[in-house]
């Protein structure tokens, strides 16, 4: 297990319904649900990438990926995450420490253009590195933001795969 494992549930409410429909036509609720659960998962990390702060190279944003996991007796698992190790701190701030110099003179000059001199640049990076050295940094909880902005869509998304589950296999929603 890593750092940060942490699990958000969406609590999504129609399950004895699709048990029933399970019963009748397994191959349409399991195929309704795994187009449900990848287009869920696309839109959570659209949502994610949307809040994830562009770094020098926007590598981190790039990193974002989504994954349907095996299914559950009584549920859908699905993940989005990204590999990078700084994804932790850039999701959740960190304390104070020393960051080394290098990124942050990269991102320094992503930002400020390509106009400034290394002195200039490197002069800025150590007055940036010596706030963080004192302050640490900020979460920017793009995948917290992501889960909370996201419920209700997917929420939405569940709904109107199981009217249409339910149609398909009772004839009625």
């Amino acid at each position: 297990m890593g750092q940060l494992d942490q699990v958000a549930t969406i609590k999504l409410e129609g399950w004895e319904r699709l048990e029933r429909a399970m019963q009748t036509a397994p191959a349409v609720v399991d195929a309704e649900l795994k187009a449900f659960t990848a287009a869920a998962l696309m839109f959570l990390e659209g949502e994610v990438k949307d809040r994830t702060p562009q770094g020098a190279h926007g590598h981190l944003a790039q990193s974002v990926t989504s994954e349907a996991g095996g299914g559950l007796a009584d549920g859908i698992l699905g993940v989005v995450s990204s590999a990078l190790p700084y994804a932790i701190p850039v999701e959740l701030g960190t304390k104070p420490h020393m960051p080394p110099i290098l990124p942050l003179m990269e991102w320094v000059q992503h930002k400020l253009g390509a106009g400034k001199n290394m002195n200039e640049i490197e002069s800025i990076a150590r007055r940036i590195a010596w706030k963080i050295k004192h302050h640490g940094t900020k979460g920017a909880f793009m995948f917290k933001g992501a889960f909370d902005a996201g419920q209700d869509e997917v929420k939405r998304q569940f709904l109107a795969t199981m009217n249409r589950i339910l149609t398909r296999v009772e004839g009625t929603a």
